[in-house]
């Protein structure tokens, strides 16, 4: 994204690339996993269609065909990727970029060569972290990058970690039949997330048969002949063919030659300002080894606002306004502030709630599962915090986000006329019953 735009600004622009273009997202996070989802999602609609007059008879999963579409999808996006490049006149060179100084960057793979440039972007990304307590081996425990890559189903699989990665996995292999077991150390599943939309994902898990600890921590985890066997701290013993280790993910910042050059990093994560710039003025860094949210959409942002500012302007990025997704059944989708984290700040909180059992077209679906949940100011009426769960979540949260960077009211959100029968009337609803009068919703006392 940063190179796209640096070329669209007309800057002579090259990217170094030591593994696949497209980074983690495309290749081994949002993408593939986004594509196993949607197979898994396919085979539990056959498998209820019976409720909507659909009868299917003998469906069954073949794993093996939906990575292989699962790989298709990703080749073909990367290509696409590669052809953009090549038509915007962006070089790509192969292999791995280290900082020599503030203009030089040496490219070691099959070629060896110094790159000179008045500016420099470092997006050097994350990858899962591998604490030295698990004994990883690649085969039976493992992280998401290995687990993208079987076309065999487990009979059973230990997740170890209930964040986004951990609970998209965990609907991923229990709608294919697979024994889930996840573990959080945290008291709820997705911590930091609002507890309420927790606690309805975790019924929904419970729903899908996966079995969920939280607040457990594993004490020992060891491979066996058979598969790995985990000891944990109520003293009981999780045994599996497989494990997923998805406990966080880590910057990938070593050997860049940063130390070199004296860039401040914080826990391995590069620091910047607000404009982007590391603490030398010509090295710009974004995307996951920031730290600042590990959200690919936010890497692209940041790109293109460091780009823009590496060529003369002093833009920011507004963290505030930056959504988070969950891919679960049901979807997440999430913006701004929580009740608790607008309490913190001193302000005076309204919540406002609307389930979807009482949205027509959510019954129309057979998804009723959630709610949308809106944080508002209770002085202003401004719009804080929007939470969904529930059905095309993911896509209903775009109208949070607007709704937050333009600085929206309840008042002119439950007043725009939203289309009906829609899932994205229940947004509308969430405000008015902030607001004290939902229509669809019976009437508050008091």
């Amino acid at each position: 994204m940063a190179a796209l735009r640096a070329a669209q600004l007309g800057a002579r622009t090259c990217v170094i690339e030591e593994r696949e273009l497209g980074g983690t997202c495309l290749n081994r996070g949002c993408i593939p996993t986004k594509s196993l989802l949607e197979s898994a999602r396919i085979y539990t609609e056959v498998q209820k269609g019976e409720q909507f007059g659909v009868s299917i008879q003998g469906a069954s999963i073949d794993f093996a065909q939906a990575a292989l579409h699962k790989n298709e999808v990703v080749g073909r996006l990367r290509g696409g990727v590669e052809s953009l490049l090549k038509a915007a006149g962006v070089g790509v060179l192969a292999g791995r970029g280290s900082v020599l100084d503030a203009k030089v960057v040496a490219v070691s793979g099959s070629q060896e060569q110094e790159i000179s440039a008045s500016k420099i972007i470092l997006a050097s990304g994350s990858k899962p972290a591998r604490p030295g307590f698990f004994p990883f081996d690649d085969d039976k425990v493992i992280t998401s990058d290995e687990i993208l890559q079987w076309i065999e189903l487990p009979e059973s699989l230990l997740i170890v970690g209930a964040g986004a990665v951990g609970v998209e996995f965990a609907c991923i292999f229990a709608a294919f039949g697979v024994k889930v077991t996840l573990v959080e150390m945290m008291e709820q599943v997705l911590p930091g997330m609002d507890p309420d939309v927790a606690r309805e994902l975790y019924r929904a898990l419970r729903r899908k048969r996966v079995v969920v600890h939280t607040g457990t921590k594993i004490e020992r985890l060891e491979i066996r002949n058979q598969g790995i066997a985990a000891e944990v701290s109520q003293g009981e013993t999780i045994e599996a063919e497989k494990a997923l280790i998805s406990v966080g993910r880590q910057p990938c910042s070593q050997d860049l030659g940063l130390e070199a050059l004296d860039i401040v990093l914080e826990r391995g994560f590069i620091e910047i300002d607000e404009h982007l710039r590391t603490n030398i003025d010509n090295i710009y860094a974004i995307g996951d080894v920031t730290g600042k949210n590990l959200q690919a959409h936010l890497a692209s942002r940041q790109g293109e606002v460091a780009v823009e500012n590496a060529l003369g302007e002093e833009k920011v990025v507004n963290y505030d306004v930056v959504p988070a997704c969950v891919f679960t059944e049901p979807e997440i989708g999430v913006v701004g502030l929580t009740e608790a984290q607008a309490l913190e700040r001193g302000v005076e909180v309204k919540v406002g709630k609307f389930p979807f059992t009482a949205s027509g077209k959510a019954q129309v679906l057979g998804e009723t599962a959630g709610f949308v949940k809106i944080v508002g100011d209770g002085k202003s009426g401004q719009i804080l915090g929007v939470h969904i769960i529930g059905p095309r979540a993911t896509d209903l949260i775009a109208i949070g986000v607007l709704a937050i960077e333009l600085e929206a009211t309840m008042e002119s959100l439950a007043e725009t006329v939203f289309a009906h029968p829609t899932i994205s009337e229940a947004v509308k609803e969430a405000a008015e019953d902030w607001l004290g009068r939902a229509i669809h919703l019976p009437q508050r006392k008091g």
